[in-house]
């Protein structure tokens, strides 16, 4: 069967049946096959074909939802380890933003494109080198489980739901790169204030935390001063994608009271409490803050 701008046609014995020919009756249908036979009487009546067809698409039953703001988040994981599983992750996704990622479970590139868009793309970390942070895109067809990485989604995607997956991993992985390691985190973590932890936000800024506001949601990734070397500076690391140098700016993360004014980047006042829909960066007193992270 394929559709025109003419309608819809039925392919029946190796060809595709047009408006002018002898039209087939229906034998019989099942919940998998719609049989068709040619009418044998010479001047029978042509009524008896098919002029419509209705596909019913039945939602595999959803196992569990992975919430970026859930509690005992890794528990929830290990009860679900396995194959066959529907799962959904509470989260939105906004079109050609950077994402921080990390999922108990295989993303294979189909699905990737399935779901976020043809035109997704997706990094893995290649380490600390010379004052860069280097991520590159992955050319492999499958994002192993536990494995942390950046995505910029084509699509607009709220609450994604992946199906027939395998939860092969309860326990978010590290990608060692030097001087900075990558580190995956299904639940939510308490990123540290002294400079050996920092995170992405949605345009490829590098930021630090703020000493007394520094959750990060789950399901994300960050990165950590590898162990042994000395704490960071106040000059962060730049990062490159694929060879090109993101413009770095200092931000710390905070959230604001409801009596803060608060101005964009591009210098428009922001709504009671600064609260955007989508967050980011904004300028509060001249110095730039981030209301959430990646």
């Amino acid at each position: 069967m394929r559709t025109t701008k003419k309608g819809i046609f039925i392919k029946y014995n190796n060809k595709f049946l047009s408006a002018t020919e002898k039209k087939p009756i229906v034998e019989s249908i099942n919940s998998n096959n719609i049989t068709l036979t040619e009418s044998k009487k010479t001047g029978e009546s042509l009524s008896s074909y098919i002029t419509s067809i209705t596909l019913t698409y039945t939602r595999p039953k959803l196992d569990a939802t992975l919430d970026e703001k859930g509690e005992n988040v890794e528990s929830t994981i290990s009860g679900i380890a396995g194959a066959n599983k529907t799962l959904a992750l509470n989260r939105t996704f906004n079109p050609s933003q950077l994402y921080t990622m990390c999922l108990p479970f295989d993303l294979s590139k189909k699905m990737i494109t399935e779901i976020f868009g043809n035109k997704t793309q997706v990094y893995s970390y290649d380490g600390y080198q010379n004052g860069e942070l280097s991520f590159s895109t992955v050319k492999e067809n499958v994002v192993k489980a536990g494995m942390p990485f950046l995505m910029r989604s084509e699509y607009y995607v709220e609450q994604p739901k992946f199906a027939d997956v395998t939860v092969r991993s309860t326990t978010a992985q590290t990608v060692c790169g030097g001087e900075w390691d990558l580190c995956g985190t299904f639940g939510s973590y308490e990123l540290v204030a002294d400079g050996t932890q920092l995170f992405l936000i949605a345009d490829g800024t590098l930021a630090k935390p703020k000493a007394d506001s520094r959750p990060m949601r789950g399901f994300r990734c960050y990165l950590q001063k590898h162990t042994g070397t000395v704490n960071g500076s106040a000059q962060l690391p730049s990062v490159t994608i694929d060879g090109e140098t993101n413009a770095i700016k200092t931000a710390e993360y905070a959230a604001p009271t409801s009596g803060t004014t608060a101005y964009s980047l591009s210098g428009m006042k922001l709504n009671a409490g600064c609260k955007t829909a989508n967050g980011g960066i904004m300028i509060i007193n001249g110095k730039k803050f981030i209301t959430t992270n990646r």
